[in-house]
C-alpha cells in the first residue's frame, strides 16, 4: 500500500492509498477505502516530477485528466516492483532518477566552480560591472538612501561647504555632475564619499584642521574617489551582482532599502592601495588646476594619523579597533607616515612651478559654526 494525493479536475486534493492487484493499480480514498480508479497497469505511464525530482506521477487515460502522485522514495519505488506488469515501468523511474542525482552533482559542481572563478576575479569583475551603471541612476539612488533631516541652522552651514567645495572645480567636459555634502557629527576626524556624488566630512575633522587649504585637500581625494567611480565599484563588491542587476532594470527603491539597512558599512568604504594612491595624485591635481595649495591632503592625513596613534596608546584594544574600522582613508595604507612624506615631497614640487591663490573664506568662524550645529 503506498500513500499518495488526488488531484482533481477542480484542483481540490484528496488523500489516497494505491494497491496493487495483478493487472491493476487502485487508487482508493484513504478514509472510506473506497476504490476511486481502478488502473489497468498496461495503460500506466510513471514519471518523477516535483522539487528535485522527489514524486513520482501516475499518467493513465483512465484517470479522465485527474492527477495522481505519491513520494519517490526507496519503499514506494520496491512496492512498485512487487506489480511484475510495472518492472519494466519501474526501472526506468530509477535510471530517471540516477540521471537526475548525477546532473544535480554536476550542477553543484558547476555552482561551485563558478562561485570560485567568480571570488577570485571579484575585482576585475566588479570593475566591469560597475562601469555599466549609469551616474544618473547611481545619482538616484543614493538621493533616496542618504538623505536625512536639517535644521535651518545646520543647512546654511552645509551650503558653506558646499560653496567652499566650489573651488574644486572640474572640467564640464571631464566631470559635467554635481555633487552633494553633508556634515555628520562625528567626533572621528575621518571624510569619505559615498555614491552619486555624495561627500560626508565629519565633525571631528573639520575642527581638527587649521586652515581651509587642509580641508579642500581631504574633499578633492574624496570627491576622486566619485568621480573614477572607485565608490560604485566598492558598492558593486559590497551588494554582489545583485546590486547592478536591480540597477540596470530601474529597481532603485529597492536597492535604496538595503542601502539604508546597511548603512553603516556603506558609508565607510575601503579600497585598494592602488585606488587610493590614484585618489591622492589625481586629488592633489585638482587642487593643482584650481590653484589652491596642494599641501592640504597631506596636513589633513596628518590630523588623521595623529588621532590614529593617540587612541592606540590611550583606549583598550577593542575600543581602537572598533573606531580605526571607521577611518577609511587609512585603511589600506598601513605605511601612512611614508605617503604623508610622498605627498608634502610632490606638493612642494607643485608650489615651486605653480600659482596658488589666497581663498577668501573665514575658517575659524566656520568651525564654530559646526562645534555649536552638529
Amino acid at each position: 500500500m503506498i500513500d499518495g494525493i488526488l488531484v482533481t479536475k477542480t484542483n481540490d486534493r484528496r488523500s489516497i492509498q494505491l494497491t496493487a492487484s495483478q493487472n491493476n493499480l487502485n487508487v482508493c480514498d484513504a478514509e472510506s477505502k473506497q476504490t476511486i480508479y481502478s488502473l489497468n497497469v498496461h495503460n500506466l505511464k510513471l514519471d518523477l516530477g516535483g522539487n528535485n525530482q522527489n514524486l513520482i506521477f501516475v499518467n493513465s487515460t483512465e484517470l479522465n485528466g485527474e492527477v495522481v502522485y505519491f513520494e519517490a522514495d526507496r519503499q514506494n519505488i520496491n512496492r512498485l516492483k512487487e506489480l511484475p506488469n510495472l518492472v519494466d515501468k519501474v526501472k526506468h523511474l530509477n535510471q530517471q532518477k540516477n540521471t537526475s542525482i548525477r546532473y544535480s552533482l554536476y550542477g553543484l559542481i558547476g555552482l561551485f566552480l563558478f562561485l570560485s572563478v567568480l571570488y577570485y576575479f571579484r575585482s576585475p569583475i566588479s570593475t566591469q560591472l560597475s562601469q555599466l551603471i549609469p551616474f544618473s541612476l547611481e545619482k538616484k539612488l543614493a538621493d533616496k538612501a542618504f538623505t536625512s533631516k536639517k535644521t535651518a541652522e545646520q543647512q546654511k552651514v552645509i551650503d558653506q561647504l558646499a560653496a567652499l567645495a566650489g573651488n574644486l572645480k572640474f572640467e564640464k567636459s571631464d566631470w559635467p555632475h554635481d555633487f552633494s555634502y553633508h556634515i555628520s557629527s562625528e567626533v572621528i576626524p575621518n571624510a569619505y564619499a559615498t555614491i552619486g556624488g555624495h561627500v560626508y566630512v565629519n565633525k571631528g575633522l573639520i575642527t581638527s584642521l587649521d586652515r581651509t587649504e587642509d580641508l579642500l585637500g581631504v574633499m578633492a581625494h574624496e570627491m576622486i574617489h566619485v568621480k573614477q567611480r572607485h565608490v560604485v565599484k566598492s558598492v558593486v563588491q559590497a551588494l554582489g551582482v545583485y546590486t547592478v542587476l536591480s540597477l540596470l532594470i530601474g529597481d532603485v527603491t529597492g536597492i535604496a532599502a538595503v542601502l539604508v539597512d546597511q548603512g553603516g558599512p556603506l558609508l565607510n568604504l575601503s579600497y585598494s592601495r592602488e585606488l587610493e594612491d590614484e585618489a591622492d595624485t589625481l586629488g592633489m591635481q585638482l587642487l593643482v588646476q584650481n590653484k589652491i595649495d596642494p599641501s592640504g591632503l597631506a596636513e589633513s592625513l596628518q590630523v588623521i594619523n595623529n588621532y590614529h596613534k593617540r587612541l592606540i596608546s590611550e583606549s583598550p584594544a577593542g575600543e581602537v579597533l572598533e573606531k580605526l574600522q571607521k577611518i577609511e582613508i587609512l585603511n589600506s595604507h598601513p605605511e601612512i607616515e611614508k605617503r604623508i612624506e610622498n605627498l608634502r615631497k610632490r606638493s612642494d614640487l607643485y608650489k615651486q612651478s605653480q600659482t596658488i591663490k589666497p581663498l577668501d573664506f573665514n575658517y575659524e568662524a566656520f568651525k564654530t559654526a559646526v562645534k555649536e550645529n552638529f
